[in-house]
């Protein structure tokens, strides 16, 4: 049976894990990576088209460095042009 010093010893390592090969990354330096501000990283994020959040405590968001690679990654456009925005009329 693991005792309280070996659950400590296990977070340790999970800890060390994710600070090492995956680092947690705050929403500034998630937008700071993307150069946009943090109200359009507010917009993103109520759109649900971000990258998947990690949610510490209520208020305090840290994104996987991994998932934020693959979220620009998938944005990532080759010689094509940005499809242009559809107006609505008025």
């Amino acid at each position: 049976m693991a005792g309280p010093r070996s659950d400590l010893a296990d977070w340790g390592r999970v800890m060390s894990d994710i600070n090492n090969n995956d680092p947690l990354v705050t929403r500034r330096e998630f937008a700071q990576q993307g150069k946009f501000g943090m109200k359009t990283l507010s917009r993103i994020e109520k759109r649900g088209e971000g990258p998947p959040a990690i949610e510490i405590t209520p208020g305090f968001i840290r994104y996987r460095q991994s998932a934020i690679d693959a979220w620009f990654a998938a944005r990532t456009r080759t010689g094509a042009k940005a499809p242009a925005r559809k107006r609505e009329a008025v």
